[in-house]
């Protein structure tokens, strides 16, 4: 990624990818309307967020394992988690 001076930068990218992520794989849940299906994707996605940011350094030499990367990618997860569960909360509150 091209460098913009700002501090921890990669975090911020780590932090939107498994966000949006983890939202798109909670909207698909939702609307399959299958019982856990939200909590399962949930799971899925930190569990692929944490064994990626793992292995990455046997997969690639150039790449290192970074705790904050990895703390990250969680977060990422649960906020978009997070924004599913209140899109959808509200939405079926209105209707």
């Amino acid at each position: 990624m091209p460098e913009t001076g700002i501090k921890f930068q990669d975090k911020f990218f780590h932090f939107g990818a498994y966000a949006g992520l983890s939202a798109l794989w909670g909207l698909f849940s939702v609307l399959q309307k299958k019982t856990k299906a939200l909590s399962y994707s949930f799971l899925a996605t930190l569990i692929l967020g944490i064994v990626l940011e793992l292995i990455q350094e046997k997969v690639n030499p150039l790449r290192t394992y970074d705790i904050l990367d990895l703390l990250s990618n969680c977060l990422g997860v649960i906020i978009g988690t997070i924004i599913v569960l209140i899109y959808f909360n509200n939405r079926t509150l209105k209707n």
